[in-house]
């Protein structure tokens, strides 16, 4: 890990205009989305947990999605303390590079393919109900879940590692450093060329990351639209779906609501990872990814409250929990 202060710190100067919005999504935004993230991801995992919904496999994945979204909410409180590019101390600094922003990014890849094992259920729940029979079962949910999870978080090791902490204002040397810099792997590898074939390693995570999950959502979510449309010309299919209506609506509406504000983050990230610095791309473009993160992060803070409202059983069992002879009736039934 280098800590060697630039010769040319102006390289480093955050424009006024950036600055203050960064103030404004760190200070102002976040602690809100924070509290609302907390307080629903709270409630639909005591929902998730509840005897009568666990049944079927959508439950299971949802309680693995809302832990997901409670650990995220739980990492970005310190986010509140900091101006989102450059930090005042030292171990500030450490811990984002080595830890806080990378453990986020894996908790959101995670929550890409929680959808995608979601969605991969309900198109062979619809397109093949018999070998869906043979796998709806808790263990292999379980399976998939613990793999998936050990998988990307390997594949993230080298990005915790490898990430560099620099002094940008004063001297790295005891007390005398102000302003410290934390640079990501791919930052720091594109910059040298001693490390160009990182170039085709950030191909393949890219691919890995976000490519093959938000493909195969589009795909699996084409193909449940599909089913609804032409479900009157299969009297098997037309039963599967009707069993499975509202469920597939849930799964349909996440998918969606994510990739809209995903898919654009993503693309604003490549050009990060691929040229321009974050925080130094204009006060536009950090605009949107400001205003895309901020919406990723509520989406994140709220999509559990949506899944509730849209389902019965789920509304009936948060009722339950506060007014326990009460039952709400909506025409949703997960």
């Amino acid at each position: 890990m280098s800590n060697s202060s630039y010769e040319d710190d102006n390289m480093y100067n955050i424009p006024d205009d950036v600055s203050e919005l960064l103030h404004v999504v760190y200070h102002c935004i976040y602690p809100v989305i924070i509290i609302l993230g907390l307080i629903s991801n709270v409630l639909c995992l005591i929902v998730a947990t509840r005897k009568n919904l666990q049944k079927n496999n959508i439950t299971r994945y949802l309680k693995f999605a809302f832990s997901i979204d409670l650990f995220g909410n739980i990492l970005t409180i310190p986010t509140v303390a900091i101006e989102g590019c450059t930090y005042s101390s030292y171990a500030e600094a450490v811990y984002y590079a080595h830890f806080g922003w990378s453990a986020i990014t894996t908790l959101r890849i995670l929550t890409h393919y929680t959808l995608m094992w979601i969605s991969y259920d309900r198109f062979l729940a619809v397109w093949y109900p018999n070998r869906y029979k043979k796998i709806n079962t808790a263990i292999i949910v379980k399976k998939r879940l613990i793999i998936m999870t050990i998988l990307i978080s390997i594949l993230y090791i080298p990005f915790d590692s490898m990430a560099e902490v620099r002094c940008i204002k004063g001297s790295p040397e005891g007390s005398g450093c102000t302003v410290w810099l934390s640079m990501p792997v791919y930052k720091v590898m594109s910059n040298e060329e001693k490390y160009t074939l990182f170039k085709p390693i950030k191909v393949i995570c890219a691919l890995v990351f976000s490519v093959i999950p938000g493909l195969l959502i589009v795909f699996f979510s084409v193909a449940l639209g599909y089913g609804l449309v032409k479900k009157e010309k299969s009297t098997k299919m037309s039963r599967t779906i009707e069993t499975n209506y509202y469920r597939i609506i849930t799964v349909l509406v996440l998918n969606i609501s994510c990739l809209m504000i995903s898919s654009p983050l993503q693309l604003l990230y490549s050009n990060y990872i691929l040229g321009s610095s974050h925080c130094y791309m204009g006060f536009g473009m950090e605009a949107a990814i400001a205003l895309l993160n901020s919406l990723l992060s509520l989406w994140s803070a709220v999509n559990g409250l949506v899944v509730i409202y849209i389902n019965k059983d789920y509304l009936n069992e948060l009722v339950h929990i506060f007014k326990p002879k009460i039952t709400v009736h909506t025409p949703g039934k997960l």
